[in-house]
């Protein structure tokens, strides 16, 4: 008997059996992956498919149809040091990490959206800082106005940028690899990458343990 294997609007396979065991095993299945087959009236979970029968151990033979996009994660440094290095560098370490994280977004979603965010914010913000020192320097009044514009402007880009990123976990972590990952928004808000770090480190744990923590 084949099967086949839906996650989303996306279907995979045809699969024997012994295939589900061993994508199971390798971990490129879960548990919960929803499984199709000609005998079955409806798509049952793949645990229930497999009971208990015995994993297999053979070496895992490639995929026969798509192979569903597992993106590693990125570094997986502890949020506490994100803070610490963002306390000691004044910020700098943030905006350089949250670009990091950025193009790890773009991995799980396909979108440049963050990416370009998190590039635009720390070039504003030099910008906007060096135009109120040259508007302070000068006392031009209208140069300081418009570095303090370009300051909150490159805040903003950060926020969203946060956002983004968040967006894409969710979205990733829901379907590909559902470990039911929320994210509260205003964790995100106010905390930005080092929050966003803190559910890397998370994802990190379940990953080894099976356990979201």
């Amino acid at each position: 008997m084949e099967y086949r294997i839906k996650r989303g609007q996306e279907e995979f396979g045809p699969y024997t059996l012994t295939d589900l065991q061993t994508y199971l095993q390798s971990g490129d299945l879960l548990p919960d992956d929803l499984v199709l087959s000609e005998g079955m009236a409806e798509a049952a979970p793949l645990r229930e498919v497999l009971g208990d029968i015995p994993a297999a151990t053979e070496a895992v033979p490639e995929w026969g149809g798509e192979d569903p996009r597992i993106v590693q994660l990125p570094p997986n440094l502890h949020w506490a040091l994100v803070l610490v290095l963002s306390i000691v560098t004044r910020s700098l370490f943030t905006e350089v990490w949250i670009i990091l994280q950025a193009y790890w977004a773009h991995k799980l979603s396909g979108k440049n959206t963050a990416l370009v965010l998190s590039v635009i914010s720390p070039v504003a913000l030099l910008c906007g800082v060096l135009a109120i020192g040259f508007g302070q320097y000068g006392n031009i009044l209208p140069l300081l106005a418009v570095g303090s514009v370009i300051f909150l402007g490159s805040l903003v880009c950060r926020i969203m940028a946060s956002f983004a990123i968040r967006d894409a976990m969710e979205e990733y972590y829901n379907t590909v690899e559902n470990v039911g990952l929320m994210m509260g928004p205003v964790m995100t808000f106010f905390f930005g990458a080092i929050y966003i770090q803190y559910q890397v480190n998370s994802i990190a744990r379940w990953k080894k343990t099976g356990v979201m923590s």
